[in-house]
């Protein structure tokens, strides 16, 4: 690789330095919680479930009838009749009160639901930009890894000509920083990559200007107590809610079930209007009558009683779902619990010393070579270990951060 060509590169990457906005963590999150498109679907859920609350409490409508009678008024003078009926349906069972009840269970459910979902977009999220940050960091390690195998790979070359180094040497550091260069920009572009999905998250996926993380992976340790953290998933997580209120939305259904079995009526009143019958066998003058009548279906399908029994299995079902939904945060809080003690201990092993040592190491390696004082094979050593150590240092520090995230996710916090 030329001189010309990573000075180039370095260039390009400085001009995406400048035209990128600047992101912090708690200002991607509030643009994930405000502007994510997939939770905003969500959210209309509570909306439809709201109103679905408000169409519950209509009333049942009265029926209004009308008929009209010929009793061979034309040919016997028997006259006409007008007759109007206003009728009402109702029932025993006050089904509108349980279907009310139905519809606010419903809605309760649907904002567990979201709350569910905003629990596990909030952990990914968090993930997502922790993973970026991995990548800032990796990425900056391979551009001064690029930097220095450029420069040895130059000197190298300026040695071959005077006869300080072999030929094999000097192909060798130009191959070296060749690779390093191919893995530097395979690393930039995730690094894009990743940025292009916080955008996504943050309901931006369209952004012209490219993002650059102003947070840095570091190593501070949260003092959790299992205890606690297991009260605040039985307090705070979202789908044990949701498991509480559909087993709630069931027992309403039993309710609404047999609201609808109880028995109805049907209370009428009607108004009827007779003309003057004219025969000559039967006169009868000009006449109105009012009725009022009842009437009283008889409801032989509740001898079935099979939709009872469903919605009773259906309670039972609800009761062991959320028994297993309890037994199952109490498992992934003491893994999560226990995978961030392990992710912690790991990264304590790495220290600020280790890494200036590193870098020593490589310089040293680096100087005592362009003097003639050590081989080859010991500087590209020194370039591996290097890379190598400060890889493994940030996937620590990655580690502790998702362990982190993970813990927030099954507590809810």
């Amino acid at each position: 690789m030329s001189k010309h060509k990573f000075t180039t590169i370095l260039f390009l990457w400085a001009t995406f330095v400048a035209s990128a906005q600047s992101l912090h963590f708690s200002s991607f999150m509030q643009q994930v919680r405000e502007n994510n498109t997939s939770l905003v679907a969500r959210q209309y859920d509570i909306n439809i479930s709201t109103a679905q609350v408000q169409a519950a409490k209509v009333f049942n409508d009265p029926e209004l009838s009308f008929s009209y009678a010929d009793n061979e008024d034309h040919r016997m003078q028997m006259g006409k009749s007008f007759e109007s009926q206003l009728s009402y349906n109702f029932s025993l069972g006050n089904p509108r009160k349980a279907r009310i009840r139905s519809a606010q269970a419903e809605r309760a459910f649907a904002e567990a639901s979201v709350a569910e979902y905003f629990r596990n977009l909030k952990a990914d999220a968090t993930i997502c930009y922790q993973k970026a940050l991995y990548q800032k960091h990796y990425v900056a390690v391979l551009q001064t890894m690029c930097k220095l195998s450029e420069q040895l790979a130059t000197a190298d070359s300026v040695r071959l000509s005077i006869g300080d180094v072999s030929e094999t040497d000097a192909l060798q550091s130009g191959l070296e920083a060749q690779t390093i260069h191919n893995c530097y920009l395979q690393e930039k572009n995730n690094l894009q990559n990743a940025t292009v999905q916080l955008l996504l998250l943050m309901g931006k996926p369209d952004s012209d200007n490219p993002v650059l993380l102003t947070d840095s992976l570091m190593l501070s340790p949260q003092a959790y107590r299992l205890d606690h953290l297991l009260a605040n998933a039985e307090q705070n997580r979202a789908d044990l809610l949701m498991a509480i209120r559909a087993q709630t939305l069931s027992e309403r259904n039993l309710k609404l079930i047999k609201a609808n079995r109880a028995m109805e009526m049907a209370l009428s009143i009607g108004f009827a209007h007779n003309t003057i019958v004219r025969n000559e066998i039967a006169p009868a003058p000009a006449h109105n009558s009012v009725s009022i009548g009842m009437s009283i279906p008889l409801k032989l399908s509740n001898i079935n009683r099979g939709e009872i029994k469903a919605a009773r299995w259906e309670i039972q079902q609800r009761e062991a779902e959320l028994e297993a939904t309890r037994q199952q945060i109490q498992t992934e809080v003491t893994q999560a619990y226990n995978n961030y003690q392990t992710a912690v201990i790991i990264a304590k092993q790495f220290t600020h010393e280790m890494v200036l040592d590193a870098a020593t190491i490589l310089r040293n390696r680096t100087y005592a070579y362009t003097h003639g004082e050590t081989r080859l094979v010991e500087v590209l050593e020194a370039q591996h270990a290097y890379q190598n150590f400060h890889q493994a240092y940030y996937e620590a520090l990655l580690n502790v951060a998702l362990a982190q995230a993970e813990i927030e996710r099954v507590c809810g916090l």
